[in-house]
């Protein structure tokens, strides 16, 4: 009976919990993940809003200029959550991220007349500089071989103009998942520019994306808890298996909380 009784007080907390939020989700230009104008270069955002609508939560999307801004905000307590981020030591000392609710696999992208290969990262010394955007994470691998063997980066503020600098030979590397680079390409390069652009075959990382909650935020435990239960069962994302990874297997432990639940 006692067992009964903890059963339907969770349940009854729950249903409570799902009924008293009204999310607001910060996030910025990322296709074919996030876009604003675009439902179907807004793969992530679909999906989010698909498990919430069938818990009748309601939610909305605040579009920000840039990922910084989001991030910045975000951490400051003007939105509840933002959506789509790796997590990093630097990152979560500001939030707790949520389980795992999307995985993306990133590659090393390069013009085909440029002869890129490697192996190891310590081959990457030999092909830099790299292109990245400002704000972006590109795995902890990548970030540990740039400290480690002191890789030159160029940077850019918005991330379709990543491709300039390849096309205009200012680096010789891009590092980006597949889908990022493929809607970017089509979207904002001519064909005939896209087709001088390739990657290596071999991904050189396989990252996870988060929901992420600022540690300052008042409601955190409930907002994680909540995420939670809403998502860690949805692990088939774009033909892809997210798996049961722990959030202490993607996300430095130390950082957070005993009840943001694995």
């Amino acid at each position: 009976m006692k067992l009964l009784a903890a059963l339907c007080l969770f349940c009854t907390i729950f249903s409570v919990e799902t009924q008293a939020y009204a999310l607001s989700i910060a996030v910025a230009e990322w296709p074919p993940y996030y876009s604003k104008n675009n439902i179907n270069d807004s793969i992530q955002q679909k999906r989010i809003s698909d498990v919430l609508n069938r818990q009748h939560i309601k939610h909305t999307f605040i579009w920000l200029n840039n990922w910084v801004a989001v991030y910045n905000q975000t951490l400051a307590g003007k939105f509840d959550i933002s959506a789509g981020w790796i997590c990093n030591e630097e990152r979560a000392k500001d939030y707790y991220f949520s389980f795992p609710i999307s995985v993306i696999d990133q590659y090393f992208f390069h013009l085909k007349e440029y002869p890129f290969d490697w192996n190891s990262y310590e081959d990457l010394k030999a092909h830099q500089p790299f292109g990245i955007t400002t704000g972006y994470d590109y795995g902890n691998e990548f970030a540990d071989a740039v400290k480690k063997y002191s890789l030159e980066l160029k940077k850019v503020r918005i991330e379709r103009l990543v491709f300039n600098l390849l096309l205009k030979k200012r680096v010789n590397v891009v590092p980006l998942n597949v889908e990022n680079a493929m809607s970017i390409l089509e979207r904002y390069y001519s064909k005939q520019d896209a087709e001088k652009i390739t990657f290596h075959a071999k991904p050189y990382q396989r990252s996870y994306l988060h929901i992420i909650v600022s540690k300052s935020n008042p409601q955190a435990a409930q907002i994680l808890r909540l995420i939670y239960k809403l998502f860690h069962e949805q692990n088939d994302v774009m033909g892809k298996k997210v798996g049961t990874p722990l959030v202490s297997d993607v996300c430095p432990k130390s950082f957070q909380k005993d009840w943001v639940i694995n």
